[in-house]
């Protein structure tokens, strides 16, 4: 296992304290989002929130002992397996804590990471107190979203989670004739973007005029989630009120929210190298994949907005350019045996039922060994498990894109050639642009 998470820190100790058993690694960051809990842990799965150190140690030692983690040198673990069971002991009665063995990027077929949710699993606790201190501080200047209950639309709760950069730095000559309105959920989020954004390198048109609710120009966080780095391109003056077709920052955004989004999933030969050392003779030993929110598509291309009125918003050229080629996908087999077509499975009441983009081998059998990710993925070189059918097809569509696969019989495939390039098909936060799905050509 890997010890140190700097050359000069433990992973077992953080800022000359320990962490009473947590594994903090480099670049953790406590959780701004929910008061008087900002101790998370660092586990991407996982992500409860505490009071303090110890008690996330004490959660950390009890929930994820024997667990194989990749720290992601983002401040965040992924679960890589289990070297031992919940309540397995080492000699002498000691338990089996959980150890760091590879390090290196985000593997780019995760889903997107849990947000902040307490030990009582609360949800509706957790929307009540999502980051009050910025939530607090708008709530002033709301009328038509004004009180606790924070907007579902217009990326409002996934601003929130970001930390306060400055105060507000209102235009007072522009706003005495220009009063602001909260209309829609979105202008809520001009707001947020002011507190928490990365100021421009230079003024858009309209800020350099003085025209806007702010006097600088800011422009969304760097570290906002992929949503809405996937759709604002503009200033915080700009997105407000729907005005992001005029910004003269818009093409420069979206380039650099294309840039954002591809850095976080671009992988390193480091962690293909800890996934290649895990293979065995035969099968490989099923690799755990994270298991996060809803993995829905929706959730990594440009989705309609849910506010009635919402500006168009352009696909990028790159997608544009490939929608309109057509892919000519090998002929395939269709049936796994003589009763199942390769694409369906059997559903809670054992009628065969459509797999989410997933396709299972003759002979494939759930791994009822693991209790919480049951689904492994049926391709050798791959091995994942995971918790849902959703999830590993969510998984499936796009580690697997483009892949020729051959049925070997006894519950797995083997890769035999890609027939389309994923770099071409598959773009930033993987938005499938082109469809070119796996295809089993031959079966043992």
């Amino acid at each position: 296992p890997l010890i140190m998470a700097t050359p000069d820190r433990p992973y077992t100790k953080w800022k000359g304290l320990t962490t009473w058993g947590t594994l903090v690694p480099e670049g953790y960051r406590l959780s701004t989002t929910t008061p008087k809990h900002p101790y998370i842990c660092p586990i991407r799965t996982c992500r409860k929130v505490f009071e303090k150190m110890n008690r996330l140690g004490g959660h950390f030692v009890r929930q994820h002992r024997g667990t194989l983690l990749h720290d992601n040198k983002d401040g965040t673990l992924s679960e890589r397996g289990r070297y031992a069971g919940l309540r397995d002991s080492a000699p002498g009665g000691r338990t089996k804590p959980a150890i760091v063995i590879s390090r290196g990027p985000v593997d780019p077929t995760e889903p997107p990471m849990l947000p902040p949710t307490y030990r009582d699993g609360d949800s509706q606790q957790a929307s009540r107190q999502l980051p009050q201190s910025t939530w607090d501080l708008v709530q002033p200047f709301l009328t038509n979203h004004k009180g606790i209950n924070v907007p579902e639309g217009g990326y409002v709760k996934l601003l929130l989670e970001l930390p306060r950069l400055r105060d507000f730095d209102w235009n007072t000559e522009w706003i005495d004739t220009h009063p602001f309105i909260d209309t829609k959920p979105r202008d809520i989020s001009t707001l947020i973007m002011q507190l928490t954004g990365d100021i421009a390198p230079n003024p858009c048109t309209k800020c350099a005029s003085g025209r806007g609710l702010f006097k600088s120009c800011i422009m969304l966080s760097a570290d906002a989630p992929k949503l809405p780095l996937a759709n604002i391109f503009c200033c915080a003056n700009c997105f407000y009120h729907f005005g992001q077709t005029y910004c003269s920052h818009k093409g420069w955004g979206e380039e650099r929210s294309k840039a954002i989004i591809a850095g976080r999933v671009t992988a390193d030969s480091e962690s293909v190298v800890a996934r290649q050392s895990s293979q065995t003779n035969g099968l490989h030993k099923p690799a755990i994949a994270i298991t996060e929110t809803e993995p829905d598509e929706q959730d990594f291309v440009l989705p309609p907005i849910d506010d009635s009125d919402e500006e168009y918003v352009e696909p990028s050229d790159h997608a544009e350019e490939n929608d309109e080629e057509m892919v000519e996908i090998p002929a395939g087999l269709e049936m796994a045996d003589a009763d199942r077509r390769y694409d369906m499975w059997p559903d809670e009441n054992v009628e065969l039922a459509p797999l989410p983009g997933i396709l299972l081998p003759a002979g494939y059998r759930l791994n009822r060994s693991d209790r919480i990710r049951p689904w492994v993925c049926p391709v050798i070189q791959c091995r994942k498990a995971f918790q849902r059918v959703k999830d590993m097809g969510f998984h499936f569509k796009r580690a697997h894109y483009g892949e020729c696969l051959e049925d070997n019989g006894d519950g797995s495939f083997d890769l035999v050639r890609s027939y389309y390039d994923k770099k071409r098909g598959i773009g930033p936060g993987g938005k499938i642009l082109v469809d070119a799905p796996a295809v089993v050509v031959s079966h043992k």
